[in-house]
């Protein structure tokens, strides 16, 4: 019977292998090509009659385009030497890795006798800003046993090599299994997503779902193909930011005008960094509008509530698609039916919210707030950087219409952030706030949204823990930055004991140090380090007078211990050596090993000052602020 399969390659000049997996993990198959072990046969036999598919990491890019080519090979040729179709596997290997576009890999990765699904391209790891190797998905996920590889891929492979070889390779596949598990929602959405829309988006990253359906449905209203409306761009020399801000917008104080004299003033010749931060300081509060958007707080504190205050997030119901769509704003190539649909998928996704279709709802949102950023990338439909600008320049200034609106009535501002702004008011002054957000509202067309919080805690505008009011709600809370306790599998996971210790200690009054000495999960103190380029990581042991140096996996997993190793990174050419947490212990954790916690020896001291230098950090000099 036909199965889906979990699988990874490795592949060296005289040696190939893969391992596949079952989804749930009941069956394994190894198949080796050596010249002390042929599978051929068995290989070929298990791909013909026993799969149905496969699920990998990366695998578009690589290991279905090496299985492809294997396939193709040995069904092609009536014969071919082992010696040869290795030599021909390792060749296409090369030229994958060192991205040589031939028509051979272009061929192949157009045409394949599998469906795949690749984990890669669905977490958008293949993006620079998140970019993710497996084994930092590995560490993140608190798999047991993070390995490089064990032989460097351009060696010629002994006998006594490939069980350690295979040990490795089923270590990447049980790693891309768990991965796959934590993403089976995401998938899920995008079967359900891609059904209903007739999309295939199996292995579309989250703006891509967007841009896909606007796709869609723009070649229908303009009556073009995907191929000529790909094609589309409108490009502009210049931006007269006069030409493009609202005709409505207009400010009271003189602080708030001399923002908009400045932008009416200016003239972008291109989005990223059009223009320098310009800022200024109300109520000893900076403000600083960017292309980006507008942000700006108050100092860092603990912003609490009497008996007679709310503390309310007022933010704007999907803001930018929201600012296209009442304005009519449209990439000039893409006409005013843009509009149309645009406002569509947005009365569309409020209908999936409302009839709780929680993958639609996903879906739809994707394509609403993908568009924005597609606008400003130039290798997309999308692109009219007039467009992105228009949403971006009125959106601060629209937001700032109503921070300025709070200020003339006397409403202290915590902090405002690209879409919302956040008060501290009176209850006799929350009938004032809300008369503000609808005169606001009736003007701009736009949507308000309320969320209550009894106490926030800041650092700074994009770093803040806040504590929530509503009935239902007080264990909850919203967290952004650095106190953000669970993280994005593409960011850095090292010592989340630290963050929940500081989330505890602000949010229910639970001491730094109980958090931490109590906390059972040993992965929850591990911090990664990944070395790059020619530097090396060791570990130096001191025996006695006499010193030990392991050299370690690129990437280390290790936490910091009352004994053990100094961790350092040698340079490979010139021998230098740079010490790595310098003064303290480490515990190398690639493998893991059970003990008690207390027989870890954990330097609890070392993660109670990392949390209190949080905590400091939000303190700024002051116990509390009231």
């Amino acid at each position: 019977m036909k199965q889906i399969w979990i699988y990874d390659i490795e592949q060296y000049r005289n040696f190939h292998c893969c391992t596949f997996q079952t989804k749930d993990g009941t069956d394994t198959r190894q198949f080796v090509l050596h010249n002390t072990r042929n599978d051929i046969d068995s290989y070929m036999h298990f791909l013909e009659t026993e799969v149905d598919g496969f699920i990998g990491f990366n695998n578009l890019n690589y290991d279905g385009v090496v299985l492809n080519y294997l396939y193709n090979l040995v069904r092609t040729y009536d014969y071919i030497t082992l010696e040869t179709l290795l030599e021909k596997l390792y060749y296409i290997s090369n030229a994958i890795v060192y991205d040589e576009q031939t028509d051979l890999i272009k061929e192949l990765r157009k045409n394949r006798k599998w469906v795949e699904l690749d984990l890669f391209k669905i977490h958008h790891f293949d993006n620079k800003a998140k970019k993710t190797s497996l084994k930092a998905v590995g560490i993140a996920i608190k798999h047991s046993n993070i390995q490089d590889l064990p032989i460097p891929a351009d060696q010629y492979i002994q006998e006594s090599d490939i069980s350690l070889i295979l040990e490795y390779n089923l270590n990447d596949v049980v790693i891309t299994s768990k991965l796959f598990k934590e993403t089976e929602s995401e998938i899920r959405m995008r079967i359900q997503f891609g059904e209903k829309y007739g999309l295939d988006i199996i292995n579309a990253n989250d703006p891509q779902i967007g841009s896909k359906l606007i796709a869609k449905y723009i070649s229908r209203a303009l009556n073009m193909n995907y191929y000529t409306l790909s094609q589309l761009r409108t490009y502009r020399k210049e931006i007269k930011l006069n030409d493009i801000i609202l005709p409505y917008i207009s400010f009271q104080t003189k602080e708030f005008n001399s923002i908009l004299t400045h932008f009416k003033d200016t003239i972008v010749t291109q989005t990223k960094d059009a223009f320098e931060d310009l800022s200024i300081i109300i109520n000893e509060t900076k403000y600083v509008f960017g292309t980006g958007g507008i942000h700006g707080a108050k100092r860092a504190g603990i912003y609490t509530i009497q008996e007679d205050e709310k503390i309310i997030l007022v933010d704007v119901s999907s803001f930018y698609p929201n600012i296209a769509i009442k304005n009519r704003f449209y990439p000039q190539h893409l006409t005013d039916r843009f509009c149309d649909i645009y406002n569509n998928i947005y009365q569309e996704r409020l209908k999936a919210k409302k009839e709780n279709l929680k993958a639609i709802d996903k879906g739809l949102k994707l394509a609403l707030n993908s568009t924005f950023g597609k606008s400003n990338d130039i290798y997309s439909f999308l692109y009219d950087p007039a467009f992105t600008m228009k949403i971006t320049i009125n959106g601060q200034l629209l937001l700032a219409m109503l921070t300025e609106s709070f200020i003339l009535s006397n409403i202290e501002i915590i902090q405002v952030n690209t879409d919302g702004v956040m008060i501290r008011c009176k209850n006799t002054d929350e009938e004032r706030v809300k008369e503000i957000c609808k005169q606001w509202e009736e003007l701009t067309k736009l949507s308000l949204d309320f969320d209550y919080f009894k106490k926030i805690i800041m650092r700074d505008v994009n770093n803040y823990i806040g504590v929530y009011l509503v009935p239902g709600k007080e264990k909850e809370t919203k967290q952004k930055g650095v106190f953000l306790v669970d993280r994005e599998l593409y960011k850095d996971h090292s010592m989340k004991v630290v963050r929940k210790a500081v989330h505890d200690y602000f949010t229910y009054d639970i001491p730094i140090e109980q958090t931490i000495k109590t906390h059972t999960d040993i992965y929850d103190f591990c911090i990664r380090y990944k070395s790059t380029g020619d530097w090396k990581p060791e570990a130096h042991y001191l025996d006695g007078q006499r010193e030990r140096i392991d050299e370690l996996n690129k990437n280390v997993r290790f936490f910091i211990s009352k004994n053990g190793a100094s961790l350092y990174k040698r340079h490979k050419t010139d021998n230098r050596l740079i010490g790595i947490q310098v003064g303290k212990c480490i515990t190398v954790f690639n493998q893991y090993f059970e003990r008690p916690m207390n027989e870890y020896n954990i330097d609890y001291e070392f993660y109670i000052k990392e949390a209190y230098d949080i905590v400091f950090s939000v303190y700024d000099g002051q116990l509390t602020l009231f």
